[in-house]
């Protein structure tokens, strides 16, 4: 009799589920994701745009806005330089730009402190006396002003993209949105955005190109070069603080030199650079560029001309911002001698260096050389509390986590911005 053999129960088969999404369902969420982000700025957009406008329509101008913005015209419009040679012409030159096609009368001629403008300090006061007459007096200031101040939105609404953009590259969609609602209702950016100022101007220089060198740092190629030392050249004819950048972008390149990771390199012939000394070199090869583009950039803002004033006939009074160190003399003699730099470039620099510590008032007490406690204090009363907290936070992420440090550190460079002047 034949015995049955048990069979053995066989092994549970598995199912092997592909989790990969399809190309349908991955269009589909693209779409989503187009959509969502379209939906978002346009939102931001027009709510900050709202604000700023209904803002800036119930305020008179503060102190120095007429002034600059008389000098951006007078730049563009009369090519004469005279006008505010303490800051770069770019953001002024930007406000004005909507002025050129409006029907303003031009009273240099019968206002007694233009010729006088070339001759004093800036301190004499003589260009606010043109620009009250000429704006408030003989124009429509109010007219004026408007177009100026949606030229300094309009800005301030770039560098708002540019933080939702790099946000979401770096954590995603929900964090994009989370940083663009902070932006979009920040005081202090609220503020500053409708000001005929250097300060959102040289803000938005400063981030974007930050973003630019970032992506150049990990992919470098000409695009990213490119736009990297076009935002630095910007920021140079924008405000005289520039320098920070380069302090802070090579501190920046120092430690992505240390850092492992590699960096792909696609100029020339396309290559992984892992070695220090290579990484070095396409540093170094970055922000001598931007030099070179800033010192293009710099010639552009004045019109290739190194005179101030239209004939060459007069000149800015250089000899009384002059200090009385000796080598900054000799430096400033070879630079005049050789015209290495526009006449009010100069000019501006040796006013800012001459003046750098000003009177100043805070908790109480008054001071004819400053505080050194002055921005930082401002900061902490101004700054609205959760974006305190937010920074207080990145900064603490940032010594506590390992992964990714390098990118993290790039969320320092605002802080390191708005501390530094």
């Amino acid at each position: 009799m034949a015995r049955k053999t048990a069979r053995k129960p066989s092994a549970p088969q598995t199912m092997s589920v592909d989790v990969r999404l399809s190309p349908l369902n991955l269009s589909t969420t693209q779409t989503r994701t187009h959509r969502c982000t379209a939906l978002v700025l346009g939102v931001f957009i027009l709510v900050f745009s709202l604000i700023g406008v209904t803002s800036f329509r119930q305020k008179s101008p503060t102190i120095d806005e007429p002034v600059h913005l008389l000098s951006g015209y007078s730049y563009l419009k009369w090519g004469d330089y005279r006008a505010n040679p303490e800051h770069p012409p770019l953001a002024k030159l930007w406000a004005a730009m909507p002025l050129l096609v409006l029907d303003i009368k031009d009273t240099r001629r019968s206002s007694m402190h233009w010729d006088l403008v070339a001759q004093f300090s800036p301190h004499s006061l003589h260009i606010d006396g043109v620009a009250a007459d000429m704006l408030y007096v003989h124009n429509d200031a109010e007219t004026l002003f408007f177009y100026a101040k949606i030229q300094m939105i309009a800005l301030a609404i770039l560098l708002g993209l540019f933080v939702y953009r790099w946000s979401k590259e770096l954590f995603g969609l929900e964090a994009a949105i989370a940083a663009l609602f902070i932006y979009c209702l920040d005081p202090n950016i609220l503020a500053h955005s409708q000001l005929v100022h250097t300060d959102i101007a040289f803000t938005a220089m400063f981030f974007i190109g930050s973003y630019f060198f970032w992506r150049s740092l990990n992919k470098l190629t000409w695009a990213n070069l490119g736009l990297t030392a076009l935002f630095f050249g910007l920021a140079a004819i924008t405000k005289y603080a520039y320098l920070v950048m380069v302090v802070v972008w090579g501190l920046i390149g120092l430690i992505r030199i240390f850092n492992a990771q590699p960096l792909q390199c696609l100029i020339g012939r396309p290559r992984t650079v892992a070695n220090r000394s290579q990484k070095s070199a396409l540093v170094a090869a970055i922000l001598c560029w931007c030099l070179i583009v800033a010192y293009v950039a710099i010639w552009f803002a004045y019109g290739f001309r190194y005179d101030a004033l239209p004939g060459g006939a007069d000149h800015l009074p250089m000899a009384n911002e002059l200090p009385d160190s000796l080598l900054v003399r000799a430096i400033v003699s070879f630079l005049t001698e050789h015209r290495l730099f526009p006449e009010a470039w100069i000019y501006g620099q040796l006013y800012v260096f001459k003046n750098l510590q000003r009177e100043a008032y805070l908790l109480g007490e008054y001071s004819d050389h400053g505080f050194w406690l002055y921005f930082p204090v401002a900061f902490a009363v101004k700054t609205p509390l959760p974006t305190l907290l937010l920074l207080i936070g990145t900064l603490a992420s940032w010594f506590t986590t390992r992964r990714e440090r390098f990118t993290t550190f790039f969320l320092i460079t605002p802080i390191v911005h708005l501390v530094s002047y």
